[in-house]
């Protein structure tokens, strides 16, 4: 069991939550519109997401019931965390949902012994990380993705 993940409300009806198993559809949904591999697939089962839900770190952003954005991770060996997925949908984009989801689940990795956080990320979002204080490597980097 995490610690204190409790729901954190924001303003206009909007919530931040452990995710559950029934968000997985909705966290898949967001991920294929959103989120792509280096080769641009974005098709991961949700399967992948009902057990990320079970074993890593996971909130979701809801307002009015309806699931309009998400942060998952995994604990790693050392005291750290990877960054799987963040999304937020775009008719919700520039309301600070992501900058919440973000603080909310940096606080959580706190909370849950986690010293430090390892993410993939494009150049806006590797962008958002860095104002955020994160280092940000070179772009000329690749991440090397294999299907076994």
């Amino acid at each position: 069991m995490l610690a204190n993940i409790t729901e954190y409300n924001m303003t206009d009806n909007i919530v931040i939550r452990q995710a559950t198993e029934s968000d997985a559809p909705t966290m898949r949904a967001l991920q294929q519109k959103y989120i792509s591999n280096p080769e641009g697939n974005s098709d991961i089962p949700e399967s992948y997401f009902v057990a990320l839900i079970k074993d890593g770190f996971n909130l979701v952003a809801e307002q009015d019931g309806q699931v309009i954005g998400f942060v998952s991770g995994e604990r790693l060996i050392d005291g750290g965390a990877f960054v799987q997925f963040r999304a937020v949908d775009e008719k919700y984009q520039g309301r600070g949902i992501g900058r919440a989801l973000a603080d909310r689940f940096e606080q959580v990795l706190k909370d849950n012994g986690v010293h430090w956080l390892l993410s993939f990320a494009v150049p806006k979002v590797a962008e958002f990380y860095k104002r955020r204080g994160a280092h940000v490597g070179r772009e000329n980097y690749h991440v090397v993705l294999k299907d076994l």
